[in-house]
């Protein structure tokens, strides 16, 4: 049984993503969370937290969430539900 998991980089590459609390309401025109989306997408947002080279919280990290362009969130889940048959999962880092 193969167990890799595909680990993708996304949050790195849109400057919105990973960036807004996870409470904060509502969201730009056109942008969800991911969790809301695909909650099986599995997420390591670590600048929100303590676990990082920084040792800190990074500013502008008010939450551990990603947020996307709907657009992009539905592509992920897209790809997320043909990798689950091969139980593979994607990981989005910030």
């Amino acid at each position: 049984m193969r167990q890799t998991i595909q680990r993708i980089g996304l949050c790195a590459l849109l400057p919105l993503a990973c960036t807004l609390p996870a409470s904060a309401d509502p969201l730009p025109a056109g942008f969800v969370r991911l969790a809301d989306v695909d909650p099986s997408i599995r997420q390591d947002i670590r600048y929100a937290g303590l676990e990082n080279f920084l040792h800190r919280k990074a500013n502008g990290y008010d939450a551990p969430a990603c947020i996307l362009t709907r657009q992009a969130a539905a592509a992920l889940s897209g790809v997320q539900k043909a990798l689950t048959s091969e139980k593979l999962t994607l990981v989005v880092f910030d």
